[in-house]
């Protein structure tokens, strides 16, 4: 993720490391890895960040978050992602080189 680079690679750990943990610690302990997506918290504001009008189509609200990520924990999933477009967006990768991907998210954040 240009402009995002580190923190987008502590994101991708982060979800390697719960998916590895929901298999090793079953049945024992459940591990449900919420992937959002970009959320209408105001943190946004606060960090002087304009989304531009495609990330504002894809953000969610913290409370459908919280009740996408629940449920997902309750049925055993390994991950939760919120969001019609959040997923689109993610399986659309499976198909697209790496370097599209992130020319095309280069791309979104410019406006």
């Amino acid at each position: 993720m240009p402009h995002l680079a580190a923190y987008a690679a502590a994101k991708a750990y982060v979800l390697s490391l719960g998916e590895a943990l929901h298999v090793e610690l079953a049945p024992k302990v459940g591990i449900t890895v919420l992937c959002p997506g970009l959320m209408d918290t105001g943190f946004l504001a606060v960090a002087d960040f304009k989304p531009t009008p495609a990330m504002k189509r894809s953000m969610t609200t913290p409370a459908h978050a919280v009740s996408v990520g629940l449920a997902a924990l309750f049925a055993g999933k390994a991950t939760a992602m919120p969001g019609g477009i959040n997923k689109v967006m993610a399986f659309g990768t499976r198909f697209l080189s790496r370097q599209f991907t992130a020319k095309m998210a280069y791309r979104m954040s410019k406006g």
